[in-house]
């Protein structure tokens, strides 16, 4: 498959994901919420950027994995979809 269609696909499972009751669990957990971003930085203390690089820090390493394992999932359920449409297309066939 091309990158457009995986990226497609990659948001569309994502969007799923986040549908709530309409879409079905999935084993990655719920997307991380970033930190509280401030939109001034000249604002802030040091203290105050140290804690928010920290929970930046956090939620990245906790993105990267629910990113890695929703798409693990969504190439799984692709993958399942493929042998459906091939099992589906080899029917036709047997006439």
């Amino acid at each position: 498959m091309n990158r457009i269609t995986k990226i497609t696909g990659l948001l569309a499972a994502v969007m799923m994901l986040s549908g709530g009751a309409y879409a079905a669990p999935s084993k990655c957990g719920a997307i991380p919420n970033p930190p509280d971003i401030p939109a001034d930085g000249t604002a802030l203390a040091s203290k105050e950027m140290d804690t928010l690089a920290s929970a930046f820090d956090e939620y990245q390493a906790a993105f990267a994995k629910f990113n890695k394992c929703a798409v693990e999932e969504f190439n799984a359920a692709q993958k399942g979809f493929e042998t459906v449409i091939d099992a589906y297309a080899a029917k036709g066939k047997k006439k």
